[in-house]
């Protein structure tokens, strides 16, 4: 894993502020296609951020100013996740979608979410290999060095 520089300290307990706040959990499922000549495949990964507004804010409103700044703070996160070296994966962020997301598994609250899909750098067709898995494994522990939940908010 890539050694964390000298502002790692600071970075994570603003990361930790953010994630409290925010509630943030994640889920990781497996990005799945379909070729014609071969059917559908796994090729990557897809880890989803969702997060929520502020206590006592407004209910939340898709593309309202507060589901923005949700956005922002997931994309904070996002960015801190993400390993720094050169590897043969790529990730790609989901653009802001105004849009308010439930789950049961999360008992219905109201999200907004950001979506990392990590994925070859090339050969984007090639199933997934032991780089893709490696990056997923090492973002998983990141977020969880920081507060976030793996699936429900449980505190």
């Amino acid at each position: 894993m890539d050694q964390p520089d000298m502002h790692d300290g600071e970075n994570i307990l603003a990361l930790r502020g953010i994630v409290e706040q925010r509630q943030v959990c994640f889920d990781a499922f497996r990005e799945r296609v379909g070729f014609q000549a071969l059917g559908p495949r796994a090729i990557g990964y897809e880890l989803v951020l969702s997060g929520i507004h502020a206590r006592g804010s407004h209910p939340p409103m898709p593309g309202c100013e507060l589901c923005r700044d949700v956005y922002d703070d997931l994309t904070a996160i996002a960015e801190w996740i993400l390993p720094t070296e050169h590897r043969p994966s790529s990730y790609q962020f989901e653009p802001y979608r105004p849009i308010i997301r439930a789950t049961r598994k999360r008992r219905l609250r109201h999200e907004v979410t950001l979506s990392i899909r990590i994925l070859h750098r090339d050969h984007y067709e090639e199933p997934i290999d032991k780089c893709e898995t490696r990056c997923l494994v090492e973002m998983k522990d990141r977020l969880k060095q920081i507060g976030a939940c793996d699936g429900e908010w449980k505190r």
